[in-house]
């Protein structure tokens, strides 16, 4: 099963000049903490699955949670990080943690985000060489690019459904407490543009913006288990 997942936000890009607006992708490999998808039963009209999504390890700190995931980077077209290791990070206030919901058409493994906290964000920070890239994909309420979780091939497991029962997101999501885990892989788009224009100065030193390519979130599931 595959698990796929999904403002204005200035970063920091180092050692990257760029002279237009250039849409990237990077790949990232198995995560070494659990993706976990937590069952809150069936919405209504129509009946779609709705889980509480916790990503890796999670830490509630002075009101804030923080939960990560980390892993090695595979690939990918951002020049200078396509090897490395990476930490995609989650934050929310207190313990409202994301949620998702099935997708009214289509296969009903795939999910939304959905009724995400406005304190919640996501950042995707890449490390290679000594060098540090970081992209905020959620934030003041808005994605920022397009991120998608997938598990990782039979490495998934299900607790809390019926017996005979098969484990997938679907099944999971529409039985309360039920849970379904495991590591994921991870591929992120978004997009990045020089400021100010060209004809300024230096442009080596200018900032980075980080525009939204798409203003959804969306999780995508193969079954990996009948």
């Amino acid at each position: 099963m595959r698990a796929k997942m999904l403002g204005l936000v200035a970063v920091g890009l180092l050692g990257i000049p760029l002279a237009q607006a250039v849409p990237v992708s990077v790949n990232l490999g198995a995560s070494t903490q659990d993706f976990i998808e937590t069952g809150t039963g069936l919405s209504a009209n129509p009946a779609r699955a709705t889980w509480l999504i916790t990503q890796g390890a999670c830490n509630l700190v002075s009101g804030i949670t923080t939960c990560t995931l980390t892993g090695a980077i595979t690939g990918g077209t951002l020049p200078g990080f396509t090897s490395g290791t990476y930490s995609f990070v989650t934050t929310y206030a207190g313990s409202n943690a994301p949620r998702g919901i099935s997708q009214p058409t289509g296969d009903p493994n795939f999910f939304n985000y959905s009724a995400l906290d406005s304190s919640t964000n996501m950042t995707l920070s890449l490390f290679s060489g000594g060098s540090t890239y970081s992209q905020v994909l959620f934030a003041n309420s808005a994605f920022n690019g397009s991120f998608f979780f997938s598990y990782i091939p039979g490495a998934t497991s299900c607790i809390g459904l019926p017996i005979n029962t098969a484990c997938n997101p679907f099944n999971v999501g529409a039985t309360q407490e039920a849970a379904i885990r495991g590591p994921t892989s991870i591929v992120a788009n978004w997009v990045i543009a020089d400021t100010p224009p060209p004809s300024v100065p230096e442009p080596a030193t200018l900032g980075v913006l980080a525009m939204g390519l798409l203003g959804f979130g969306a999780a995508r599931r193969r079954k990996r288990r009948e």
